[in-house]
């Protein structure tokens, strides 16, 4: 089992360093090839000063004539991370060579294609244009449903046909867990980031309702979602240029929608440069077709060809006369203003194997933060801290006492912290080595080169004779290094070979039950919110390769922060199916650790490995 796990962790450093290296991808989806790289820092930069940064109290939801947007920038951390968030589109070319096969495609005629529909007051339109739009469209070609027999019923706080709910994508699954717990808008980071994570439930089973703004779903959403996740980053498209534009154009030739971000007050039914003084963005709306031959009045001239693009606002607004919902944007307004067109990929036929399960009642749920692991609950098995007075550069050895017996099939992670690591203003900065600076403090960080040692009969084995040598891993949410270490029983003493300048403080190391795998639940601030009274479904099919070579014990573990309020994890169990689709799991794991009370600023942790059989979980999918 050890092998497989150090497999695993090979290919994700293999993937990691390739993407460090800026490596372009080149992929085949359906009959196009589309070539893909990862940003250049001065892209970012572009990307920021177009969109902006958050900033926390600002509402987002700018209300035009009654109409709601929704439009939030990244936030500064988000900013640092982005450049593992999305790709850029260099290329996109048909197999056969051709551009595009007609000189225009209008995909609100599709089959796929839902009703136009209307946000109301509600500030999610990039869950409109992301979920309502492109995600039931992927959906609805991926499992052949014909939805053109639906239609918009009720206006401003309306909902599509009935019978066709249950194909047709919730935005308010996904917009209540990615507005921060308020109506203030979304992001397509945070929503390509929660369908690669969970996927979308259908409108039937998550309806939207645009005076709810934060009540999380159901438990039969939560289970649904599975079926309908994505795939990683948000894709950008570059549109200013011809190239992009004709990228752009066999995209959509292609069945394939977009997202661009719009100012709200400029979406004329025919929007030119003449309209665009001072835009801005505030609103995302749906690349739906183009039209070479569309003919307009431009800088005092006739010009031809402009894309159209579907609104969330529903058949008509102040600047929209043909009431259809959709309006166009001619082609030097797309090149000159809109800049980029985004998406994400779905992930087709996918059959989801693994469900973790929980219920949890708690008054704030952006204070309980569950993660599940496989293979190991990160339980700490020893901790020592030693003095400054006691730590020198060179070779340190902390004495493990009593002697920690491992068990060789099994993972263990060692954790070294410094006083004046905690201690730092930035936590995302570090020292490589003690002659680098250490960016926005000044305070004393240490290098750490992490060798295990064995102790069998007292005698202390050379450096040569040392089991492994790891570097420490650099991308962490908190001030610590930590280490993925081979198991060697029994554990008598750490050796670190510390470089440092001035004073590490003192040093605390750790030994830990690693996992083999883990997933938290929750990727962004939830707000102030209680835990709904049903159970949620967490699809956690990446733990089924450890699961299948033989890790068959689960931990639910839960963080309360310090804030004077607790809960109860009142249920905990792993499901594992071989159709997902029959609703029947072939093993289910219930933890017998439930009901177990939260602690205020602490860890509960709860574990199921005793497999029961034939559980029927109570939900059923349409397929």
């Amino acid at each position: 089992m050890k092998r497989e796990k150090f497999l695993c962790l090979f290919i994700c450093m293999m993937l990691c360093l390739g993407a460090a290296m800026g490596i372009a991808a080149e992929k085949q989806i359906d009959n196009l090839i589309i070539k893909t790289r990862m940003p250049t820092s001065t892209e970012i930069q572009k990307l920021k000063e177009m969109w902006g940064t958050f900033e926390p109290g600002k509402n987002y939801n700018k209300i035009v004539d009654g109409h709601g947007t929704g439009l939030k920038p990244p936030t500064e951390k988000q900013w640092q991370e982005m450049a593992d968030k999305i790709q850029f589109v260099e290329s996109v070319k048909r197999i056969d060579g051709k551009d595009r096969i007609s000189a225009s495609a209008d995909l609100t005629t599709s089959i796929y294609f839902p009703p136009i529909g209307n946000q109301g007051a509600e500030g999610s339109c990039v869950c409109f244009s992301t979920i309502y739009y492109i995600k039931t469209f992927q959906e609805a070609k991926e499992h052949g449903w014909n939805l053109s027999g639906a239609t918009w019923i009720g206006g401003y706080t309306g909902y599509p046909t009935p019978s066709y709910q249950d194909r047709i994508m919730s935005p308010d699954f996904v917009y209540h867990q990615v507005n921060g717990g308020i109506d203030g808008g979304s992001n397509v980071v945070d929503i390509a980031d929660l369908l690669d994570h969970m996927g979308v439930s259908s409108w039937e089973t998550m309806p939207y309702d645009s005076s709810d703004h934060t009540s999380w779903p159901p438990e039969d959403a939560w289970r649904e979602a599975p079926i309908y996740r994505g795939i990683g980053e948000v894709q950008l498209l570059t549109v200013q240029s011809a190239t992009g534009l004709d990228d752009l154009k066999t995209l959509i030739d292609n069945q394939r929608l977009t997202s661009i971000s719009v100012d709200s007050t400029k979406m004329y039914e025919m929007t030119t440069t003449d309209q665009c003084s001072g835009y801005s963005f505030d609103h995302n709306v749906t690349v739906v077709g183009y039209d070479d031959n569309k003919s307009y009045t431009e800088d005092g001239a006739t010009h031809y060809g402009a894309f159209k693009i579907a609104n969330s606002w529903g058949d008509t607004w102040t600047l929209e006369t043909t009431n259809d919902g959709c309006f166009w944007i001619s082609y030097n307004a797309m090149k000159e203003n809109i800049v980029f067109a985004s998406y994400s990929e779905d992930k087709t036929s996918y059959n989801p194997k693994m469900l973790a399960v929980f219920q949890i009642t708690h008054p704030d749920r952006s204070d309980c933060l569950p993660y599940v692991y496989i293979g190991g609950s990160d339980e700490i098995l020893w901790s020592g801290m030693a003095p400054s007075s006691s730590v020198s550069i060179g070779w340190n050895d902390f004495t493990v006492s009593p002697a920690l017996d491992v068990d060789t099939d099994e993972m263990y992670k060692i954790t070294v912290a410094s006083s004046q690591l905690y201690s730092a203003s930035n936590y995302y900065s570090w020292r490589q080595s003690a002659a680098d600076s250490y960016a926005g403090d000044s305070n004393a960080v240490f290098d750490a080169d992490f060798c295990f040692r064995t102790y069998t009969t007292g005698d202390v084995l050379d450096q040569s004779q040392e089991t492994a040598t790891y570097q420490k891993a650099l991308a962490l949410d908190y001030p610590s290094w930590q280490n993925i270490l081979p198991s060697a029983s029994p554990i008598t003493k750490i050796s670190l070979n510390l470089d440092y300048s001035g004073s590490p403080g003192y040093v605390v190391t750790t030994i830990s039950d690693a996992p083999s795998a883990s997933k938290q639940f929750m990727l962004t601030n939830q707000g102030s919110h209680a835990y709904p009274s049903n159970k949620i479904a967490l699809d956690i099919t990446e733990f089924y390769p450890y699961y299948n070579s033989g890790d068959k014990d689960f931990y639910l573990k839960i963080q309360d922060t310090l804030d004077a309020k607790t809960g109860t994890a009142t249920w905990f169990s792993i499901e594992v199916y071989d159709n997902y689709f029959t609703g029947t799991p072939e093993k289910t794991f219930v933890s017998s650790d439930a009901p177990k009370a939260t602690l205020d600023g602490d860890v509960i942790t709860l574990s199921a490995t005793e497999p029961l059989t034939g559980v029927q979980a109570p939900w059923q999918c349409y397929e």
